[in-house]
């Protein structure tokens, strides 16, 4: 089981009310806690998130296209659709967070974990996730397509119609997790720790005849 550093919240973290209006001309965020704000079609380039709080707050459908995210913990947000492409999460967490459909096409992840949450058609293709884990979360029909991994964890996750093309699985440990119906390349499943079970379904995708 790898070790993922959670966030660094040991500071005082001021009340923010607008996030419109706080975000400086740096467009920088930083030591603030939003509570049960609800911003929709928020749009930000290389936006940058520094030790922040988010609980209850509402970012469906916004762009922050190569954003940059540090020590942030976000608990029963909703992101989804949004866009998060190109964007960086160095020690974050997301909490029984809401991210239907969002958009983290070639991001990078380091020390981030997701926890309880709806990752639904989440888009994690040609990202690098690294030091990182998804705990209990239903990731089903997501994209993890030529992505990378390192040292990640999958713990009690739906997986079931997600897409790994690609993507090498070597080090991985799935064995806790739904992955019926998931797709693969052949090529990909060398290293890969599966149940029994699991090892069965994944040969008759394979197409062999078990008896």
């Amino acid at each position: 089981m790898e070790i993922i550093n959670k966030p660094r919240l040991d500071y005082v973290l001021e009340p923010c009310f607008d996030i419109k209006e706080t975000i400086n001309e740096e467009s920088t965020l930083n030591r603030k806690e939003l509570n049960n704000l609800g911003v929709f079609d928020l749009r930000y380039e290389r936006l940058h998130f520094d030790t922040c709080r988010f609980n209850s707050c509402d970012f469906s459908d916004c762009d922050f296209d190569q954003c940059d995210l540090s020590d942030c913990l976000f608990e029963n947000c909703d992101f989804s659709n949004i866009n998060f492409e190109k964007g960086s999460f160095h020690r974050c967490e997301f909490i029984k967070c809401r991210l239907t459909g969002a958009d983290f096409t070639s991001a990078l992840f380091q020390h981030t974990s997701f926890e309880n949450c709806k990752c639904t058609y989440a888009n994690f293709s040609k990202s690098i996730i690294k030091n990182s884990q998804f705990v209990k979360s239903e990731c089903s029909n997501a994209a993890y397509i030529a992505t990378q991994f390192k040292k990640v964890n999958f713990i009690e996750t739906n997986l079931n119609s997600a897409e790994f093309f690609n993507t090498l699985l070597k080090g991985l440990d799935l064995s806790t997790c739904n992955i019926e119906g998931i797709g693969v390349s052949n090529d990909s499943l060398t290293g890969l720790t599966v149940s029994s079970y699991q090892a069965s379904e994944i040969a008759k995708m394979m197409g062999l005849i078990i008896k």
